[in-house]
């Protein structure tokens, strides 16, 4: 009898083996019937690419995080409050491996195919697997973009308006720089008597204001649609 024969003390019968590296999206056919059935067959490409990832380099990945959960930094070795949460190196490459298969904004990437969140489902339904923790940052930075862009548009506006009506205008008009549009307005129609003028400069001000808000609304219309 061999030395490792005397050390084997049973044998496990009604466990499966060790799952090996497999593709998560070619090996599920309800998933690849779910997605062609409501428009999202043209994007098997990317799901079979991150099938492959999740089922393979990913599973390891997964069960390192689990393994190393995060650690409370609440102070450094100097005892200054730091408040940091250290993660697994596991955890980074799993988030990495996902943006790179686009799981975060699959479908404001291609907005205008249709089927796109449909893809984007399957994406974040395969990323699930090896390891969930990763979709909640994930489907946040995705969810926050629609949310978003009308806020980011509204305040360019705001801002574009601001600047135009207190800074750029008097100062292309040749007029001192602390000057804003209201005290170039008051100059004009009370001091130089230049009514046609100083009513101009504040229609001026409100059209481009108006066509920035056609525009957003204009946008926000499409992105709706889409």
């Amino acid at each position: 009898m061999s030395v490792k024969a005397q050390f084997v003390t049973h044998v496990v019968e009604n466990q499966p083996l060790a799952l090996p590296a497999y593709n998560a999206w070619t090996t599920d056919p309800a998933l690849q019937n779910a997605v062609e059935r409501n428009g999202g067959g043209w994007g098997a490409a990317a799901l079979a690419a991150h099938g492959a990832t999740t089922g393979g380099v990913m599973m390891e990945l997964g069960d390192q995080a689990n393994r190393n959960k995060p650690v409370l930094r609440s102070f450094d070795r100097y005892g200054r409050r730091i408040d940091e949460v250290e993660f697994h190196p596991a955890y980074h490459q799993l988030m990495r491996h996902a943006m790179q298969a686009e799981v975060h904004n699959f479908s404001w990437r291609h907005q205008d195919d249709a089927g796109a969140h449909v893809v984007r489902a399957g994406l974040i339904y395969l990323n699930g697997q090896p390891d969930s923790g990763t979709n909640c940052p994930l489907t946040m930075t995705h969810a926050v973009v629609p949310a978003l862009r009308n806020a980011i548009l509204a305040t360019v506006i705001m801002v574009f308006v601001f600047a135009l009506g207190s800074y750029l205008l008097p100062q292309l008009l040749g007029r001192p720089q602390q000057w804003t549009l209201s005290v170039l307005i008051t100059d004009q129609a009370i001091y130089q008597s230049n009514m046609p003028f100083a009513a101009a400069m504040a229609v001026f001000l409100v059209l481009v204001s108006l066509a920035l808000v056609v525009l957003s609304t204009l946008l926000g219309q499409k992105e709706g649609r889409s």
